[in-house]
Order: structure tokens, then sequence, then C-alpha cells
């Protein structure tokens, strides 16, 4: 039996995750310590603008004590698409700032580079200081919400000259992050976990009402679930899902998607891709680990298995991909990119494995005598790489990606928003009829 599956469903388990944060506690009581929330934000962000909007409740519900760490720069081995990421993280941060009822503007600000340099300085200065929570938050307020002059009212004229001063305090924080073993702003660090934007304060209030409440209290920044109601939809209408076998959130959102789609009656479409690493990039192992564990806690959230792993990195996806179009001309394609998922995150089978593909194949309703005389088929390079040029079409560069009547998100937890436009086009058209 292979050990790498058994040793990730341990380091991934529930149990262990507990074990490691009882101990976390530990040591803070022996350090006397306060609960403290280490928070990296970045000017130019706007999950770090939301993300400060909401922190005064922690502060007042928990009695937590803030580490506001101001980071500004990329961590370049994270972000294959910078630009790309950006305008995502716009549109997200949109679309959360409606839900929760949050001022945010329409479209992103226009300061200059040398005004982001000079606020994220007048960051660093406040930083430092006791009680400058308000001030961050009202910096924070003017670069979003107003203009440059505005914004030049909340920055000191000698940090302003000399903003270069705090180019080594900048570079301590962004290294410290790195340290800590992540790369997003907008994050928060509260003993030995992250907490991305406000789509994963869920997950910080369950371990705050665990360990500083003594009780699981509901919380307030529960993620929208899907809704599943009853809608007329036209008929041919279609979800198109970029996807790869690689992606543990890739496997959530096809879960999701294929449930969501039967539901409503509309076409799945999948196009699968090569994963980064196969595509000569780089995912570092900061990134890996993290998204790992992510991934268990949302699988956990969700309630989907998750965590027995078989990486499919190479060969396995080969083989899958190899008889994805001989699956799909049998009406079967999800099925297997279904099975093969759940084998490869949750069962540990390893799809370069005969005896564990066959069983992927198999489950899938598929022939496996018919599938050993296409696994060496390579027609599958030419359409995963007509699919990522597809995907870029969309503006998108990451996977899972998502697409339905012209709008095209990404991340396994957006789909309530697809679901939501669902909805409201089949309102429309009741009312319009």
């Amino acid at each position: 039996m292979a050990l790498k599956p058994l040793i990730s469903q341990l380091l991934l388990s529930p149990k262990l995750q507990k074990i490691r944060e009882d101990l976390q506690e530990k040591r803070r009581k022996k350090a006397k310590q306060p609960h403290t929330l280490q928070v990296f934000i970045a000017v130019n962000c706007p999950h770090s603008y939301l993300l400060l909007k909401q922190l005064p409740y922690f502060v007042e519900h928990y009695g937590v004590t803030l580490d506001i760490r101001t980071v500004l720069d990329k961590q370049q081995d994270m972000y294959p698409a910078p630009k790309l990421w950006d305008s995502n993280a716009f549109k997200d941060a949109q679309a959360l700032a409606k839900h929760y009822q949050i001022d945010f503007p329409q479209h992103p600000p226009t300061h200059s580079k040398l005004q982001i340099q000079q606020a994220t300085a007048q960051l660093l200065h406040y930083e430092l200081k006791s009680d400058s929570f308000a001030q961050i938050s009202a910096l924070f307020d003017s670069f979003w919400l107003a203009d440059a002059a505005a914004l030049n009212r909340h920055i000191s004229p000698a940090v302003k000259r000399n903003y270069e001063c705090y180019s080594h305090h900048l570079l301590h924080n962004q290294h410290h992050q790195k340290q800590l073993g992540h790369y997003l702003t907008g994050n928060i660090f509260y003993q030995g976990d992250w907490f991305w934007s406000i789509n994963r304060l869920c997950h910080l209030e369950h371990r705050l009402n665990r360990i500083i409440l003594k009780k699981q209290s509901p919380v307030r920044y529960n993620h929208k679930q899907l809704q599943f109601a009853e809608a007329n939809i036209a008929a041919g209408e279609s979800i198109t899902l970029f996807w790869s076998l690689r992606s543990p959130y890739s496997y959530l959102m096809l879960l999701q998607a294929n449930k969501l789609a039967q539901h409503y009656g509309i076409e799945l479409i999948v196009k699968p891709v090569l994963p980064m690493v196969m595509r000569r990039m780089q995912v570092p192992k900061n990134k890996k680990f993290y998204i790992a564990l992510d991934t268990q806690r949302e699988a956990l959230r969700q309630g989907i298995e998750f965590g027995k792993v078989a990486d499919p990195l190479g060969v396995g996806i080969e083989r899958v991909y190899a008889l994805y179009q001989w699956a799909q001309s049998h009406d079967l394609g999800i099925e297997l990119l279904l099975s093969a998922a759940t084998g490869a995150w949750s069962q540990g089978l390893d799809c370069a494995k005969d005896n564990h593909l066959k069983i992927i194949v198999k489950r899938a309703g598929l022939d496996w005598h018919q599938a050993t005389r296409i696994l060496n088929n390579q027609d599958w390079r030419n359409w995963a790489q007509d699919n990522l040029e597809q995907l870029y079409q969309h503006d998108q560069w990451g996977v899972p990606c998502i697409n339905y009547q012209g709008q095209t998100l990404f991340g396994q937890d957006q789909l309530y928003r697809i679901e939501q436009q669902i909805i409201d086009s089949s309102i429309s058209k009741k009312e319009a009829q």
C-alpha cells in the first residue's frame, strides 16, 4: 500500500488540525501572550480594504489584539499573471462588498505608483504606533473612496518626501509573511493558520468560538451556500468549467458545479487544461501546502471527502486526459473526471497505476479493455492547449474558472454567484412573459 496517501490523510485530518490548534493555544498561554491577529494588508489590495472593515467586530466580540503588517510587492513566483489577478480581485471584492453592504467604488482607483508608495510608507509609520487603527482605516477610505487630494491629506509631508526611509520596514514585513508561509494580501495569520479575505472569516470565527468563547456559536461571516431553487431555464443553456485534475479546488468545483447543472437542467461543459507545473511554470511549496490545508477546511464545510491524496501530476493526468474524449463520445466524460478527481483527492487512487485507473474507469461506466487501447493517445495535448487559449480569451489564467452567459469567475467559492445569475435570469424571463 502506498504511504503518501495515508500520510496526507493524516496530515490533513480534522483531528490532527484540532491537535495543532490546541498546541498553539498552549504555547500562547505559556508565553502569556494575547490572542493576536497578524493582519497583512496592502493599500492597493481591494480585499485588504474589505478586511479592515471587519476587524473592529473581532476586536469587540473576541477581545483579540491586532498586529497590522503593511506589505506591497507581490511575490513574483506566486503570481503568474499579476495584472489579471488584480483585475479579478477588484471584481470579486465588488461582489463581496455588495453582499456585505460595504461602500466600494465602481472602478479601481487611479492613484500613481508614487502615491501608492507614499501611502504605503504612511501605513508603515502608523503600524508601529499604538491606537492607530482609525488612522489606517481612514487612509484606506481615502484611497478607495475618495481622490488623490483626499489621499494626500492623510499622508504626512515628511513621510511623503522621505517614503524611501520605510523601504527596509516594508521588506521586513514582506519577508516575515513569506517566512510564515503565505503570499496573499488582505490576509490574517492566527496561531499557525491563514484566513484570507472575507471569504475565510467563517473558519476564523469557528476557531475563535472554540478557543476563546469555548462554544460553537453561529458565525457572522457564513459563506453563501448554493440554494438549489426553482428556476425556469431556457433550453440549450450551458455552463463552461475550465478545470485541472491536479487542482484540489477544481475537484470541489466539479462536484458542486455538476450538482448545480443537474438541478437546473443546464449542460455542464468541462474543458480540462494542463496544471501549471506541466506547463513549465512554478508552484512554490508554500502555495501548495496552503492550498491543501485550505481545500481541506472548505471540503469539510461543504461535506465533501478530501485528504487521502495520490497526486496525479505527470503520467496520471496524461492517462486520464487521453481517455477524456473517448469517454465524452459515450456521454460519460464528466463521470470519468469526477471518478478520477474523487480517486486522486479523497481515496488515494493513483491514476498512473493500471489497477487504480481500472477502478476509476469502470465506476465511470466505461469499459476498461477499450480504455487500455486509448491510453497512449496524444491528441489530448492539442485540445488541452486550445482550452488554455480559450481560458485566456476570457481574461482568466487559473482554474477552476466557470463561465455562464458571458460572466467568467475564478475560484471554487464563486459558484454561488453563477447560481444567483441563473436565478436572476429566470426571474427576468418570467417577468417579461
